[in-house]
């Protein structure tokens, strides 16, 4: 069953209109989420997610055009409940997205939909079984097919990897299940030259507790290698991103000491599963990365969450880039006072930049978080925003004033704006590059979200926001 509805509440977060870069928040009444963006030939953005807006949870499609304007959403599914996952664009231009949906017997099956770019469904599929499957990711093939990779219930009741071969029409054509006496979930599979390689969790192999594991398959699904990854800790996959010199890089979060917060982390594996370098990144609180793209200049560039460099919430969208050697070079972080995730970042199509998709807690519910950012992760996307050393804004939420701790260089003029949601501008200083700091006296403001702005020779370089307090 097709529904369409028109999402009712957007809600722009964005200071400009028109921009280059932005930052968005848009869903219904209810609870909304993104888990997967993708961008066309046009410059048009598709959204894909989940909403409760029937009262179960639905598909949810989002079209949006190149400033991140909303401009239709779409939902599908059933009268139960429906999880969605992951979206991709198909050969003939059309886009196809993969979740769960619960049966009338609270079993979950897989659900996949090809629509074309207007939203209308061209055909949808199930595979279903006595058991549970779930769908976390789906690519085209070779042969106009498509390969998804998931996870099912074994005979004892514990979760097995899926790995699902469909025909371009939808219809099945094998599926192959790999685990031994405990659970596997499937994160990722891609085609190669020669098959397949699936990324999961695995808690049957390895060193001990949740480790990743990698399998490479031939084109019938059949095992020819698998490799494990990690050591006596958690260790959790969310993905794998075949790199442009042809090699792996693994990502998600692990634990660096017992019961201790999550990490992220990346490693790099040659096509025979031996690791070429593994890192480890991340503060005092727990940090973990859900999707990666390789930049122009051979580095990566990741989100996922974070509440170690977080400044506004209990857990912050965080976008990190290092270098193609896995060394760190940058951290930006966005979000409201709620918890803010990324799911999946993109890189746009004018290669300008970078598009990424999550959530945001925001007017007492979950919503769609879309942004564009600049090469630097900043909203911005101006020349000049490479000069900041640091620009800091602390306590965060603020009661009765804040600091904003900054470093800068050039001899530019600066200055420190902080505007209201209205984009009126309640509080202005000068910089000047050798000092470090200014206080902020935010006592008379009324309690909310302002944002402060660093400015250079007249144009915005940066921002950050700040919830006063009361």
């Amino acid at each position: 069953m097709h529904k369409y509805i028109l999402c009712f509440l957007f809600f722009p977060f964005s200071l400009f209109s028109q921009s280059t870069y932005f930052e968005k928040v848009f869903g219904t009444a209810g609870n909304d989420f993104s888990r997967s963006v993708k961008q066309i030939a046009s410059g048009s953005i598709y959204v894909f997610g989940n909403s409760d807006i029937s009262g179960n949870g639905d598909l949810s499609l989002s079209k949006l055009d190149c400033y991140g304007q909303l401009l239709w959403t779409n939902y599908y599914g059933t009268p139960n409940s429906e999880n969605g996952f992951y979206l991709n664009t198909t050969a003939d231009g059309n886009l196809v997205f993969t979740g769960e949906t619960e049966t009338a017997s609270n079993n979950l099956d897989v659900i996949i939909y090809k629509i074309d770019t207007s939203g209308a469904v061209i055909w949808n599929k199930f595979f279903a079984s006595p058991v549970n499957e779930t769908a976390r990711y789906i690519e085209q093939t070779d042969d106009g097919g498509y390969i998804i990779a998931g996870s099912q219930n074994d005979a004892l009741g514990l979760y097995d990897i899926l790995v699902l071969k469909i025909d371009a029409a939808g219809d099945y054509q094998w599926h192959q299940a790999l685990g031994r006496s405990d659970n596997e979930y499937a994160d990722m599979v891609h085609q190669t030259a020669a098959g397949y390689i699936v990324t999961a969790d695995t808690r049957s192999y390895g060193a001990g507790g949740y480790d990743v594991i990698l399998y490479d398959l031939d084109t019938a699904g059949t095992e020819n290698w698998s490799q494990t990854y990690g050591d006596s800790l958690q260790n959790g996959c969310q993905g794998l991103l075949i790199t442009s010199d042809g090699k792996y890089l693994s990502y998600g979060e692990t634990e660096i000491a017992p019961f201790s917060a999550f990490d992220f982390y990346l490693e790099k594996i040659d096509t025979n599963g031996s690791s070429i370098w593994r890192y480890t990144y991340g503060g005092s609180g727990a940090d973990a990365i859900f999707s990666v793209q390789e930049d122009t200049d051979g580095g990566y560039i990741c989100t996922g969450y974070s509440n170690s460099y977080n400044g506004m919430g209990p857990l912050d969208l965080v976008v990190l880039k290092v270098d193609a050697a896995g060394t760190f070079m940058w951290e930006q972080t966005y979000g409201d006072t709620g918890i803010d995730i990324g799911y999946e970042i993109i890189r746009s199509i004018d290669n300008n930049g970078f598009i990424i998709t999550g959530k945001t807690f925001s007017g007492g519910t979950e919503q769609c978080y879309l942004l564009k950012l600049d090469d630097n992760g900043l909203v911005s996307g101006i020349p000049g925003a490479e000069k900041i050393l640091r620009f800091e804004v602390f306590p965060n939420p603020a009661d009765d004033y804040f600091s904003v701790n900054y470093k800068l260089e050039g001899n530019e003029k600066h200055r420190l704006l902080v505007r209201d949601v209205l984009g009126n501008i309640v509080n202005e200083n000068e910089l000047r590059v050798d000092e470090s700091a200014i206080i902020t006296d935010v006592s008379g403001f009324a309690p909310g979200i302002y944002f402060c702005l660093l400015e250079e020779n007249g144009k915005i370089i940066s921002t950050k926001k700040v919830v006063v307090n009361r």
